[in-house]
């Protein structure tokens, strides 16, 4: 007798009947002898339609004994259907109170800091998820999972409490206005979903540009805006002429030769009269100095039988020293506007041209470095001749030669050219000597002692020099950038001292700015004018309704970095350094990197405006002094 119990007989005729039609189908297939249908359900008593409703499920019950290779995956624990339902409706309710908050463009989708407070008060809200359950999680809501996972890992962005302040429309001219504002009003998404959503659902076939200005003009959207405002210099435009003679400009461009496998590099010295245009003088030396100068000035002397009344050089030091000075006469010797083309575009046109069209210089010869010289000498003058005598289109074909020789100004014109540029040698020293005053010993000290820390090269000291005219906030801000940067390895290539002068001179001018808000925002206070009376109601509001100091501190930040205008910003960030500092038993330091990551988790404001706010609170609440 077996030890094994036959349960076989236990099992219902249908199933047995089921197993052996699946199991004739495979003998079939394998070739083997079988019975036939009609007898398998004779002897098992079945019907047949039931056997062979269950022999069809009795494939896939049986695959499911057999495992693949590996680890058996974990079975995740999903979250009951009527907490899944909930969460879509409260997403679909915050969806249509908050239109725009989740847009979608191409294959992109964007939130809103409204959407993604809200998602995260849910998970708050949410007992701890299994890993199955917070897939759902993430379904429901509509964010990918990897998304979901990053929000949970930043810190919360506090919501500001809803502006009930209703948009001035005065201005408005029609009907389609007062829906584009009042749509607004409402929207919570990004610019262009909104121009899209005018156009899809509302019929407005508006462009961007004009919808924008609508906006602006009732002070609901304030643009950024982009580019770099001109500096103020001696020149505007255009390089200002008199006549021929009376002005020229002069300026050195390097010139490399080879001959044989030697390579000589000279300095060629180009004089240029600024109103005619004429070629007067050259000098081809090793290096651009004093000699070279003087060089090109005499030959210029030659070549026009009379010495200018000014010549307008680069700041370079040997182009101003006294034996220039002393070498030139009478002569004007004028600085030209540093980092401004148009301060000197003859030389500078000149210059370019020439390299244009030069062919490369490749000679062989006995002494080659004098042949070299030569040979840059006889390529410089035969092409300055070529153009004096070329017609130009533009002064009536008249040639350089023929401006330059018939022109005779009067004793009045001389003497008023004279006082005009000696008036910009005054202006241009003028301002040498503002920027040497506004030097800050101290700032420079500063300086010096983290110069070796940068590797970077100012052997004159002019870069340090220019650095230690700033702040030294600003500029303990830039070297900081300035080591985060190459510790990152995102500097430029080829970077050098001016690199880092730029990043002071743009803190500085930030936070100059910034200064200049809070100047603002504190006599608008004291005035008490409509636009600041809000924002202290605002304020009081919102202090009278938060008692305790870190959601206080929570709530100011989220104000400023929801603020569309920078004053607004200065408001609250100035709020919420005050409530930093007013506290005496709290660590001051932790609540700024607190509140630091607050504002960096806004990342709908731009990333140099987050730096600007962090720093201005960095500023406010720990002083150097």
């Amino acid at each position: 007798m077996s030890a094994v119990a036959q349960s076989v007989q236990n099992v219902s005729p249908v199933v047995k009947a089921a197993l052996l039609l699946v199991a004739r189908a495979l003998l079939v297939h394998l070739g083997f002898p079988c019975p036939k249908v009609s007898e398998i359900l004779a002897v098992t008593g079945a019907g047949r339609s039931r056997a062979y409703e269950l022999a069809r499920a009795i494939p896939a019950a049986v695959t499911g004994l057999v495992r693949p290779p590996g680890r058996p995956a974990l079975e995740h624990e999903s979250s009951p259907p009527d907490v899944r339902c909930e969460l879509r409706d409260k997403v679909i309710a915050f969806l249509i109170e908050h239109p725009g908050c989740v847009t979608t463009r191409g294959r992109r989708r964007r939130y809103s800091d409204d959407y993604h407070r809200f998602v995260l008060e849910l998970a708050e809200k949410s007992e701890e998820l299994s890993e199955g359950a917070f897939a759902d999680f993430a379904e429901a809501v509509a964010v990918p999972l990897p998304t979901l996972r990053d929000w949970l890992r930043a810190p919360v962005p506090e919501a500001e409490p809803p502006d009930d302040e209703t948009v001035d429309q005065q201005d408005a001219a029609s009907a389609r206005i007062e829906t584009v504002l009042n749509e607004w009003k409402q929207w919570t998404g990004g610019f262009v979903p909104f121009c899209d959503h005018l156009r899809e659902h509302l019929r407005i076939e508006w462009g961007l540009t004009m919808i924008a200005g609508i906006l602006e003009k009732a002070g609901v959207r304030l643009p950024r805006k982009r580019g770099r405002s001109r500096r103020d210099g001696t020149l505007r435009g255009a390089f200002e002429t008199f006549f021929p003679g009376a002005q020229w400009a002069g300026d050195g461009s390097t010139m490399t030769v080879e001959i044989g496998p030697c390579r000589f590099t000279f300095n060629v010295e180009l004089l240029v009269d600024a109103d005619s245009g004429a070629f007067v003088g050259l000098s081809v030396r090793d290096e651009e100095d004093a000699a070279a100068v003087i060089e090109a000035f005499d030959d210029g002397v030659k070549t026009a039988e009379s010495s200018p009344i000014a010549i307008e050089l680069d700041g370079r030091p040997s182009n101003h020293c006294d034996k220039v000075k002393e070498e030139t006469g009478e002569t004007i010797v004028i600085r030209s506007t540093p980092k401004k083309p148009q301060s000197n575009p003859h030389v500078e046109g000149a210059f370019g041209l020439f390299k244009q069209i030069a062919p490369p210089l490749v000679v062989v010869g006995n002494d080659r470095k004098e042949i070299a010289r030569q040979i840059v000498a006889l390529v410089f003058v035969t092409w300055a001749r070529t153009l004096n005598n070329k017609p130009r289109s533009d002064r009536g074909g008249a040639t350089r030669v023929e401006l330059y020789n018939e022109t005779e100004p009067t004793a009045e014109q001389v003497e008023r050219v004279r006082k005009a540029l000696l008036e910009r040698q005054r202006r241009q020293e003028r301002r040498l000597e503002k920027a040497k005053a506004r030097m800050d010993p101290a700032v420079r000290a500063v300086v010096d002692e983290q110069w070796s820390k940068l590797d970077l090269d100012d052997p004159d000291g002019r870069v340090r020099d220019a650095i230690a005219g700033f702040p030294l906030d600003a500029v303990l801000a830039a070297i900081a950038t300035f080591e985060a940067k190459k510790t990152k390895g995102t500097l430029p290539p080829s970077v050098d001292a001016r690199y880092l002068l730029g990043i002071v001179r743009n803190i500085s001018q930030t936070d100059e700015g910034q200064a200049i808000t809070e100047a603002l925002l504190r006599i608008r206070l004291e005035a008490r004018d409509s636009m600041l009376a809000r924002l202290a109601a605002a304020r009081d509001t919102m202090l009278a309704s938060t008692k305790d100091t870190d959601s206080r501190i929570r709530a100011a930040i989220a104000h400023a970095m929801e603020a569309h205008r920078n004053l607004d910003r200065l408001f609250w960030l100035q709020l919420a350094a005050n409530l930093i500092t007013e506290q005496n038993d709290s660590p001051h330091l932790d609540l700024v990197r607190s509140a630091s990551r607050r504002i960096h988790a806004c990342f709908a404001v731009p990333y140099w405006d987050r730096l600007a706010a962090v720093r201005f609170l960095a500023e406010q609440v720990v002083s150097l002094a």
